[in-house]
């Protein structure tokens, strides 16, 4: 799933290949994401905000993007709302943590995009410096299923 990950961002959203975007981690219960900090900086050597609020909304939409490669369900997705809290500043590598949605929630998501054609739900993930807590980030995506392309 890394792999797949990896390749549709380097392929399909052509500034993750220029912010240097990798998937660390992604697994049924994980997704980590890490750019570094030289080419995502601002003018006080820190992440940038922009860049770390990007790169926490890519992490929700892979993580919705990933589940529905695992159900076979074919949909677009985009991020409805957003919500961040800067903590603290990013020193060093930016480190983007999300845990995978829970089997409920995973039922749930599919139930409604098979009943309505369409499903929301809400991702959290965060920005972690020095093992610290540095971004909180919570996101609304809605994916819409793409009929003629069930599998």
């Amino acid at each position: 799933m890394k792999e797949m990950l990896q390749d549709y961002f380097d392929t399909r959203i052509p500034i993750t290949r220029d912010m240097r975007v990798k998937v660390q981690l992604c697994n049924q219960r994980v997704l980590i994401l890490t750019a570094p900090l030289a080419i995502n900086r601002n003018d006080k050597n820190t992440a940038f905000g922009g860049s770390v609020v990007s790169i926490l909304t890519l992490a929700g939409w892979a993580i919705t993007h990933t589940v529905l490669s695992r159900l076979q369900l074919h949909a677009t997705t985009v991020v409805r709302r957003s919500k961040v809290d800067y903590i603290k500043p990013i020193d060093s590598e930016i480190m983007i943590i999300s845990n995978m949605p829970s089997d409920h929630d995973i039922y749930r998501f599919k139930q409604d995009l098979m009943q309505r054609g369409k499903a929301r739900w809400e991702i959290q993930a965060r920005a972690e410096c020095n093992q610290e807590l540095a971004v909180d980030y919570s996101g609304v995506y809605i994916s819409v299923l793409i009929p003629e392309l069930i599998t």
